[in-house]
């Protein structure tokens, strides 16, 4: 998959039925890989929309695949497409796996990646703490809603980032935990 970087653009590739755009602020501190996996156009559509306009307003250079299922997420990184991913946003109530189930997937391979559930109903609040999702946010979003979670996810990966040692590979840049 191809990734370009520009300033203060939108970009979007397709592969398949992913698609991603890159944003890149001038005082760029880092850069933030971001998923997002809903099956509501609309919803993907507001969300894509938040993130761009945080990463504008931040200077912060971000990296977001969007995927409409489960199911297409799981093949992209089975498939090794999407390495060392910053966050995770992702629906509940969707065809097919929920997010939860997909969550509990995520979980067993990556531990440490934060997941954001993004959802319209609050039943699913309790078993979100059981994949230690670190936000719950209902929808409509709103601003204010991404832009907490985004400051609260970025000061963590900041303390994260220091005790990692990047690695280019032919798929993408890795992250490897020294500490």
């Amino acid at each position: 998959m191809l990734i370009y970087d520009i300033i203060m653009e939108e970009v979007i590739i397709n592969r398949a039925n992913i698609s991603c755009m890159s944003i890149t602020g001038e005082d760029t501190i880092m850069n933030m890989r971001i998923v997002v996996c809903d099956d509501d156009q609309a919803s993907l559509e507001q969300i894509k929309d938040l993130l761009l306009a945080y990463s504008r307003e931040k200077e912060r250079r971000m990296e977001i695949y969007t995927c409409s299922s489960a199911e297409e997420l799981m093949e992209e990184l089975a498939g090794g497409e999407l390495l060392d991913i910053d966050l995770l946003l992702l629906d509940i109530v969707m065809e097919g796996k929920n997010g939860i189930e997909l969550a509990e997937t995520i979980r067993s391979r990556n531990k440490d990646v934060p997941i954001v559930f993004v959802t319209s109903s609050t039943e699913f609040a309790l078993k979100a703490y059981h994949v230690r999702a670190v936000r719950y946010l209902l929808k409509p979003l709103t601003e204010e809603s991404i832009y907490e979670m985004l400051d609260f996810v970025t000061a963590h990966l900041l303390t994260r980032k220091d005790k990692l040692f990047e690695v280019n590979t032919k798929k993408g840049c890795v992250n490897i935990n020294y500490s």
